[in-house]
């Protein structure tokens, strides 16, 4: 009987994921229409291959090379297949796809319960926010595509330490950093930080994952040297606290980029009322309830990388719901939804 409730629980699975394929190869024939901004990937990606530079779209002769890799990606489709939208909207739906298996990855890593699981993937399928960023041609998507990068390597790594696997650990380890240094050349806007804010919340917590005293696993690293040391639970969680400020603090005043996150403005923002207050407490009131307890769930956490993913969560929410006004475009949190 638990044989067959497994095999119906992964059919199940396999037919969510089937729904999302289809939904998003299918939307670009639905909706054969597009919006302006994203001919600045379409046109930038055949410059970038035909000229070898991006084009030069600005009035004051500047190339666009803001997300370069959805340009870059999006012109390699419309050279190859044909330049047409239906073509250049496939562009984005197959990094949807790949998106998918790496949430699909950490869903099934990190839900114990298979309804629970299918309970999230047909919110990730289903949800139309998430179908709308994997429809437009923006590097909103590839924003998204690195956090679950990021997140599968956050996982390995925890793995790693728990296994007391070195090598897998500074395997791992220099792989987030490529990531974030990859980053800074295929997204080139001030959203690639937020990916570093993501990279130094994680890794301090896997830092501090070390420490604790609660996890009981052999030959750790740090129970050679700290064998005698003897942290309390409450020591131990305000420790968490306070290095994660003091690392928050410092990337935050040291960047100004990260400045600009928090006070900029841009050109094209969200009309008003369209805000991130709309966003998560109107159009969404019941998924941030239980999102914002489960951040701060994190607090009771023993083990596992949910005490690890929870506090990258609360961060980049944090930042987000603070920034200013003209910073809080609806497009520009899209990529946050796998972890909302």
């Amino acid at each position: 009987n638990s044989v067959s409730k497994e095999q119906a629980g992964l059919l199940v699975i396999v037919f969510v994921s089937l729904a999302f394929i289809l939904i998003r190869l299918l939307m670009p024939i639905k909706f054969d229409g597009s919006y302006i901004d994203e001919y600045w990937h379409i046109t930038s990606g055949i410059s970038l291959l035909e000229t070898g530079d991006y084009a030069y779209l600005y009035n004051h002769g500047r190339v666009y090379d803001r997300g370069a890799l959805m340009s870059l990606w999006v012109g390699l489709w419309v050279t190859l297949f044909g330049k047409s939208i239906l073509v250049a909207k496939l562009a984005p739906a197959s990094i949807a796809i790949i998106n998918y298996v790496l949430f699909l990855y950490l869903t099934t890593r990190l839900v114990a319960k298979r309804r629970f699981q299918i309970l999230l993937l047909a919110l990730y399928t289903l949800s139309p926010w998430v179908i709308f960023n994997h429809f437009y041609i923006r590097f909103y998507i590839t924003n998204e595509l690195f956090l679950l990068i990021l997140l599968v390597l956050g996982y390995q790594l925890y793995e790693a330490l728990r296994d007391s696997n070195w090598k897998g650990v500074l395997q791992y380890l220099s792989m987030v950093i490529l990531l974030n240094i990859l980053s800074m050349f295929a997204i080139r806007d001030q959203s690639e930080y937020m990916l570093l804010l993501a990279s130094g919340v994680m890794l301090a917590g896997l830092f501090i994952y070390e420490f604790n005293p609660d996890v009981k696993h052999e030959n750790r690293l740090t129970s050679i040297v700290f064998r005698n040391v003897l942290l309390s639970n409450e020591v131990y969680r305000a420790f968490i606290v306070l290095v994660v400020a003091i690392i928050g603090s410092i990337v935050m005043d040291s960047s100004s980029k990260l400045d600009f996150l928090l006070h900029g403005a841009i050109t094209y923002s969200s009309m008003p009322g369209f805000k991130y207050d709309w966003f998560f407490w109107e159009k969404n009131s019941l998924i941030t309830v239980f999102f914002v307890f489960g951040v701060i769930t994190f607090w009771w956490k023993s083990s596992g990388f949910e005490r690890i993913i929870l506090p990258v969560a609360g961060a980049l929410f944090l930042v987000h719901y603070v920034s200013s006004d003209e910073l809080q475009i609806i497009r520009g949190i899209l990529y946050f939804m796998p972890l909302y």
